[in-house]
């Protein structure tokens, strides 16, 4: 057992060598290749409370980045008023989420002329609480708050706002990070008018997520409650996800996914979703049975073909990184099925798939993959990780009984991992396999000699 442990463990160190030392390979990687499909939001994804999100543009779109603008309001003469000019930004989102991909595009055009816009109200429009509200929800949708932080500082009225949330908008559109956290932490969505309350209780997500995830669920549950079937919706749904996963709410966080798949996953946004996925399920604990792994088969058979096999490709690519055995193997061989023979892709699952069997009871047919495979198809990171675990799966073969790392090679220190860290604990894996690079090296040399 003790052989077999120190197996995990070597493959674990030898892969964060290769996979973090080495830079990006000329080759596509499913991370890569995800995120060209995402296209510019108006601001960071962590900035702007609703998210931009689209699929590819209909044939019938007209409008573009160049050319949107506030509508002027039928039978009303002169500027639009504040709370006109959020309205066609929210009804310019509402077309970003049927698909509209050109509309996506054109919102940070317009956030920006509504800014312009804005700057040009009278203190006393923001009287109306119509008009306040609107100028929270613009902050909070990633628009400028230039106008909100002059209208706190001259200590003029926005109607229909509290002070705190005011500020709080400010703060968290300035990235202000723990003063937006403690202001919106005295705020009550349930008693704001609804429109607003959605953006609200989606940014108090975002922020709880980190040091109050409990809280952070419930919010992100407001929100969507608040806003069904919105962008605001689609960005808490997401959210939800990826923090039921943190919390180890295994089940909670592929019922989400599945939900989120069905509904929004053409979104522009999507491919976000998709990278978050792979990191959470290799995350987990490498504990799936068989009919575990058959219902996240039927998960990823809810992306369409291009997708998933990007989406199985990053997971396998991350499992072995993080030392999940059953997992990389599961989706090796699931994206296998999704690359063409001889693609450069293919090449490189064989690699990750290879690499967990000799992690596993099935070193020597991994050892066999590792050496028959052909190196110029892979990039120079995956190359590395495929000559390291094929030096680990020689020793293994040659002491099947007792692998165990050279103490004068590789020390044992206060920080070496065990096998329960590597199923419990990958982040710390991945953290200790980056900060102790020098004795990864040295175990590369020892199994190399």
């Amino acid at each position: 057992m003790s052989g077999r442990r120190n197996t995990i463990l070597s493959v674990a160190l030898v892969a964060g060598l290769a996979l973090s030392a080495c830079s990006s390979d000329s080759t596509e990687t499913a991370d890569a290749e995800a995120a060209a499909a995402e296209a510019p939001a108006a601001k960071s994804d962590e900035v702007a409370a609703t998210e931009p999100v689209g699929g590819e543009a209909k044939s019938g779109d007209s409008q573009s980045a160049e050319t949107a603008k506030p509508a002027a309001p039928v039978g009303e003469t002169g500027p639009p008023k504040p709370y006109q000019l959020v309205r066609t930004l929210n009804a310019l989102q509402d077309q970003t989420g049927v698909g509209n991909r050109t509309a996506h595009l054109a919102q940070r055009s317009l956030l920006q002329r509504i800014g312009e816009e804005m700057e040009q109200v009278p203190n006393e429009a923001w009287a109306d609480p119509k008009n306040g509200r609107a100028l929270v929800s613009y902050v909070l949708s990633g628009g400028e708050p230039a106008v909100i932080k002059r209208l706190l500082d001259e200590k003029i009225e926005i109607a229909g706002v509290d002070k705190v949330l005011a500020a709080a908008a400010a703060a968290y559109a300035e990235r202000r990070s723990d003063e937006a956290t403690a202001l919106l932490a005295k705020v009550n969505p349930r008693e704001i008018e609804p429109s607003l309350a959605a953006h609200v209780a989606l940014v108090q997500g975002i922020v709880f997520a980190q040091r109050e995830p409990e809280r952070a669920i419930k919010a992100f549950e407001l929100a969507r409650l608040f806003a069904p079937g919105s962008l605001v919706e689609q960005g808490a749904l997401r959210r939800q996800a990826m923090v039921a996963s943190k919390l180890g709410r295994w089940d909670e966080a592929e019922k989400l996914s599945a939900q989120y798949l069905r509904r929004f996953g053409q979104a522009v946004y999507a491919p976000t979703f998709y990278r978050e996925l792979a990191e959470q399920l290799a995350g987990e604990p490498d504990t799936r049975d068989e009919d575990q792994f058959v219902r996240l088969t039927k998960l990823f058979n809810l992306l369409g073909e291009r997708e998933r096999r990007q989406t199985y490709l990053l997971l396998a690519e991350k499992s072995i990184l993080t030392g999940k055995v059953k997992m990389a193997r599961f989706a090796s061989a699931r994206a296998s099925e999704l690359y063409a023979v001889g693609s450069r892709e293919r090449a490189r699952l064989e690699v990750y798939g290879a690499a967990a069997d000799v992690a596993s009871e099935q070193t020597p047919a991994g050892l066999a993959v590792l050496q028959a495979v052909d190196r110029k198809r892979l990039g120079s990171r995956d190359s590395l990780l495929a000559d390291a675990a094929t030096e680990v799966g020689v020793d293994v073969r040659r002491e099947p009984a007792e692998f165990v790392i050279d103490e004068k090679t590789a020390p044992v220190t206060e920080d070496a991992l065990t096998a329960e860290q590597i199923q419990s604990d990958p982040p710390a894996i991945i953290d200790t396999a980056r900060k102790s690079i020098g004795k990864a090296d040295e175990l590369l040399k020892a199994a190399k000699k």
